[in-house]
């Protein structure tokens, strides 16, 4: 499948293109040949993310290409309103501004009739001929969508894409707008006259501040996740849950990324659980793998911690840290016997501990010549760190046996 995929939002400022152009980057650095098409002609801000970089100059943009359109009746060669953007020496992306960056831009967009365009300059088959050879070309189209309910953001939500995700944050108007859109969107696909099939919905929660107001976050993340349960029942499997995708891709809020557009996944990285990279990268590998493998990929505690490769690169004590810091002050999620928060606050903490031992295992502090130093090394990092928080675990499992917990996977814990 090469899916074209549209980041909407009902509200702006939710972190929408900033999440287009991270999780662009990541899906070229996988090899992957992206397309991003900066769709939001009014407000238009993908190309800042990328103005460091090397850029290939294009004729234009977007609303250039369909201004042409609608003089010449034909697709012009889309290509040439494109730019492709250097990273690195391995990552490159293609990307579609919204058009060129001059004094009349205003002008000319408040200028362009959508229903002109539709009516009179075959509109809809000019755009299913644009759809048709970007999927050809590329093997992901990100489409950045216009906030609200526009024109051209019915476009993004309905003719173009394969998958939706919208982008919200957690508030009242963000959820209630979402689900409106998105279930609108849905309905009017049925009545396209292209064959398409149908619509993947994912939502993706953002801007979300889980550390400084713990307990008011886990309702509206609970509440996000029901709200928004409909539109996960088309492709998540059965056994499992909304709440357990939301929780591995919320994009948490950092104060420091709402200046300027930052790439994090660059200037961060993607390994580290809590940072936004991290969360950018689960969304990456879902959208790479097509949605499919889903509880391998999101559900197992290899999913939310480096491979045993990139453990053995960071300091793997700085993961029992953290891990013993988290077990210790999980008193009061135990007693909210949220059973799937615990179960996966659980799995985690396994998964630290074991990829945490064989990842000093394999790589060891450095691996000292002196044997003897060597085994000073193990035992001080078994008996100070890893037991630690290996007692910390089973407590926390032993705990939550007394409020009826299921058993089977408990006992895996502590076995």
């Amino acid at each position: 499948m090469r899916p074209i995929i549209t980041f909407y939002s009902y509200k702006g400022g939710v972190g929408r293109t900033m999440a287009l152009a991270n999780i662009a980057i990541l899906l070229a650095r996988r090899g992957i040949r992206v397309l991003m098409v900066d769709w939001d002609l009014e407000a238009p801000g993908l190309h800042k993310y990328f103005s460091q970089f090397n850029t290939e100059q294009s004729n234009g943009g977007l609303l250039d290409l369909l201004i042409e359109v609608s003089k010449v009746r034909k697709v012009p060669r889309w290509n040439e309103y494109t730019s492709t953007i250097s990273i690195d020496n391995s990552t490159t992306l293609t990307m579609m501004s919204a058009g060129r960056e001059k004094d009349d831009y205003d002008r000319r967009v408040l200028e362009f009739d959508w229903n002109r365009f539709f009516r009179e300059q075959n509109g809809g088959e000019v755009l299913e001929s644009l759809r048709n050879e970007w999927v050809s070309e590329f093997e992901a189209v990100l489409i950045d969508s216009r906030t609200g309910i526009t024109d051209s953001g019915g476009i993004c939500t309905v003719q173009m894409p394969d998958i939706l995700v919208p982008v919200f944050s957690p508030n009242n108007q963000n959820l209630e707008g979402t689900k409106d859109v998105v279930r609108k969107a849905q309905l009017a696909r049925q009545a396209l006259a292209y064959d398409r099939t149908q619509l993947l919905v994912f939502p993706l929660l953002s801007r979300f501040d889980g550390r400084t107001e713990y307990n008011e976050s886990q309702t509206w993340l609970k509440r996000s996740a029901d709200e928004l349960r409909e539109f996960y029942l088309d492709w998540l499997p059965k056994d499992v849950i909304p709440l357990q995708i939301m929780e591995r891709t919320k994009i948490p809020y950092v104060a420091f990324f709402s200046f300027g557009e930052k790439l994090p996944v660059l200037t961060e990285g993607a390994k580290d659980p809590e940072s936004i990279g991290f969360a950018y990268e689960n969304v990456a590998a879902l959208i790479a793998n097509n949605f499919q493998g889903i509880d391998k990929l999101l559900l197992s505690p290899q999913s939310i911690l480096p491979t045993i490769e990139k453990a053995a690169s960071i300091p793997h004590r700085e993961w029992l840290v953290r891990l013993n810091r988290g077990l210790q002050s999980s008193d009061e999620l135990v007693a909210t016997k949220d059973i799937i928060r615990i179960k996966i606050l659980l799995e985690t903490a396994r998964g630290v501990l074991i990829e945490s031992w064989q990842a000093f295992q394999i790589a060891g502090p450095g691996l000292p010549a002196n044997i003897e130093e060597w085994n000073k090394e193990i035992t001080d990092f078994f008996q100070h760190e890893f037991l630690p928080a290996l007692n910390a675990l089973n407590n926390l499992a032993l705990q939550f046996v007394r409020y009826d917990a299921p058993t089977d996977w408990v006992s895996l814990v502590i076995d």
